[in-house]
């Protein structure tokens, strides 16, 4: 209800967070989700304005963040299913940010990367967690072979890869995301694939680094990481190319640093 979201969200003001993320999702035909409904999230996104918190919303259509940015929202979350350049525009001129999280529909780099392509996901991924996605008895399985749901999922990519490069175009603030956990989407290396895949969308090399590091800072109203700068805290990867003349330079890690202290 419209009463239990304000009061959700002021309990979080009570504990001082800092940014909330609010869902309007309906799902897909023949898998529908319960879509919050309109009065209940713009009570939340009025309660979150008064001590002035962030706000950032997934979003699963065009009408989705259309309600998103005219309710006040600072962020949106994924590519929107059929998301117009209207709104592309309104995000541009209002420095929403966006997080399209492409890696989460790249399949085929998946696809490829579970069958050893991927050296990184060699290396890093967990053997037993390989083998549980290449099951033939796996949920995913339709995903991972030829097929009616492949072409689909191949689609949606296309499409999304085309929404991201109208919207680094027309200059909405765009922040690297790889929501992690999704099927396939390891931790780490996903985030290095969703920066590939941002320099494939057009985005200038300078600006893909921005987008993981200090625009993402800003994003959270951060000043103290994301950036190189006295008295930041001192998290560091060190890279053996120069990720602003090369976007493979992520795969490139020569040390990591974390509170300055070499792991």
């Amino acid at each position: 209800s419209p009463e239990a979201a304000r009061a959700a969200i002021a309990e979080l003001d009570r504990e001082r967070v800092d940014i909330v993320k609010l869902v309007l999702e309906p799902g897909f035909e023949g898998r529908p989700l319960p879509r919050l409904r309109d009065e209940v999230f713009l009570a939340a996104m009025a309660e979150a304005k008064f001590p002035r918190m962030r706000t950032t919303v997934h979003v699963g259509t065009d009408k989705d963040a259309r309600l998103a940015i005219d309710a006040g929202a600072n962020g949106i979350e994924h590519t929107a299913r059929g998301m117009s350049d209207d709104t592309i525009a309104m995000m541009a001129a209002k420095k929403i940010t966006f997080t399209p999280t492409l890696v989460v529909l790249d399949w085929a780099w998946k696809r490829d990367a579970l069958h050893g392509a991927d050296a990184d996901v060699r290396r890093l991924a967990l053997p037993q967690i390989m083998q549980s996605l290449l099951d033939p008895k796996s949920p995913l399985a339709p995903v991972l072979v030829e097929g009616e749901t492949a072409r689909m999922m191949a689609a949606a990519f296309a499409g999304s890869m085309q929404q991201v490069t109208k919207a680094i175009r027309a200059g909405v603030p765009v922040i690297a995301g790889s929501d992690a956990g999704n099927p396939v989407t390891f931790h780490g290396i996903s985030l290095i694939r969703e920066l590939e895949l941002l320099a494939q969308g057009d985005m200038p090399l300078p600006d893909v680094l921005n987008s993981a590091t200090s625009r993402a800072a800003d994003r959270l109203g951060q000043s103290s990481f994301g950036r190189i700068t006295a008295n930041a805290i001192a998290d560091l990867v060190v890279l053996d190319a120069d990720p602003t003349e090369q976007v493979g330079a992520y795969r490139k890690v020569a040390r990591v640093y974390l509170g300055g202290v070499a792991r």
